[in-house]
């Protein structure tokens, strides 16, 4: 095949490829999205639990509560009075559940340090979400303690982040649509095996092309003129015209080639000229085509013989304003039928 013809079977179903290409990337996002496989950033902030212990002057009870209270204050920073302050300073869209499930944190070992871990698809929010929970568990402790909680080490958010990396799963999803599409089309149209031009026609059915007739590019504003054109002012078709206008010269050039015979008693007269009227589809003129090439043919003197052999739905004999009760079918399967009937 032509690569002209593949690309002219992309563009026609460039709509198609464009709509399967957006709908990919729509829905491997979301369910990218779902599966928690978007890209995603963690930042993390460190305060400190009883910050005065780093002080020179020790209070052992002071110690102490700090000591007892760090594991509280790990389950505090996941339970809502947090999760939910967070979110109103930061006006998240997350609720609270949802919030809680993207924090970690942790104790670290044999110290007063708590790390606070924040998951997010935005390196910055994220970063922000771990600094606001910081600040948070700092107004969570009892007025009596004075910097009680402390952040000695604040989030930062990570490098890689921007929109590139957060859009590059979604390009790669529209990629895998558009290929998976683009094949189906074109493993469709192989499939089907058409016949796309008069090559396909002399190597599939072994037959010379009588003419190629190409259709106007301009198209009519709907369904009543196409009908109306098709039925009533069919030699104003231009397809028609041409392809009337190919058969005459056909025709004429066959005649000519058969009154240059030798003396074989059928000096002027030709090979009968057989043409096949169809269409692969419904309502696009065919009855009408063959029936305006056969007037034109009787209308010059020439013996024409004209068969509706659309057995499903035949017309021929409706413009003519003929009987259809003995056809095409009766003269094949009834012996004792003859043509004339």
């Amino acid at each position: 095949m032509d690569l002209r013809l593949y690309l002219r079977l992309f563009l026609r179903w460039s709509w198609l490829i464009a709509l399967a290409t957006i709908v990919g990337a729509v829905l491997g996002f979301v369910l990218l999205s779902s599966l928690g496989l978007l890209s995603t950033y963690s930042a993390t902030a460190t305060v400190a639990i009883g910050a005065e212990v780093f002080s020179s002057d020790q209070d052992p009870s002071y110690l102490s509560t700090a000591a007892s209270l760090a594991p509280t204050y790990v389950e505090l920073a996941r339970l809502e009075p947090v999760t939910q302050a967070v979110i109103d300073a930061l006006d998240l869209p997350e609720t609270t559940e949802e919030l809680g499930k993207l924090l970690e944190v942790t104790l670290i070992r044999d110290t007063q340090l708590i790390q606070i871990k924040a998951t997010y698809e935005d390196a910055q929010v994220a970063a922000d979400i771990a600094n606001e929970v910081a600040r948070q568990l700092a107004l969570q402790a009892p007025p009596h303690l004075r910097n009680f909680i402390v952040t000695v080490q604040p989030a930062r958010a990570p490098k890689g982040s921007g929109l590139m990396a957060s859009l590059a799963p979604m390009v790669i999803v529209g990629t895998l649509g558009f290929l998976v599409s683009t094949g189906a089309v074109f493993l469709v149209d192989f499939l089907r095996d058409a016949i796309r031009d008069s090559e396909d026609v002399a190597q599939l059915l072994g037959l010379t092309t009588l003419a190629v007739v190409k259709l106007p590019g301009h198209r009519l504003s709907g369904p009543w003129d196409r009908w109306r054109d098709g039925r009533f002012r069919p030699e104003m078709h231009p397809a028609w015209w041409s392809l009337m206008e190919a058969c005459r010269r056909r025709h004429a050039g066959e005649s000519d080639g058969a009154s240059g015979n030798s003396n074989d008693g059928h000096a002027g007269k030709s090979d009968p000229l057989l043409v096949l009227v169809t269409s692969s589809k419904k309502e696009e003129g065919q009855s009408s085509l063959a029936l305006n090439l056969a007037r034109t043919w009787a209308s010059s003197g020439q013996e024409t013989l004209l068969v509706d052999a659309c057995l499903a739905c035949p017309r021929l004999h409706k413009e003519l304003g003929l009987a259809n009760v003995v056809g095409l079918t009766n003269l094949v399967n009834e012996p004792t039928c003859s043509l004339e009937e």
